[in-house]
């Protein structure tokens, strides 16, 4: 998995979680300004597998590390 950027705001480093609320959502995360970027996958309501897990922390990640 690719290595998160440092906070655009204010230079910290982020967190990545997974939550479960109404379908699954990877989230990354700046804990001292709390800016965030998160992928939410819909179709799954119940469970997801590892391989899913990954996938939303990979797509939460390169939404985070993108730059405009």
């Amino acid at each position: 998995m690719d290595e998160l950027k440092p906070c655009p705001f204010c230079g910290a480093t982020p967190v990545r979680q997974v939550e479960f609320r109404s379908g699954f959502r990877g989230i990354v995360k700046c804990l001292i300004c709390k800016t965030e970027k998160s992928v939410k996958r819909r179709e799954d309501f119940s469970w997801i597998d590892e391989e899913g897990v990954v996938e939303l922390l990979r797509i939460a990640t390169e939404e985070w590390n993108r730059r405009a």
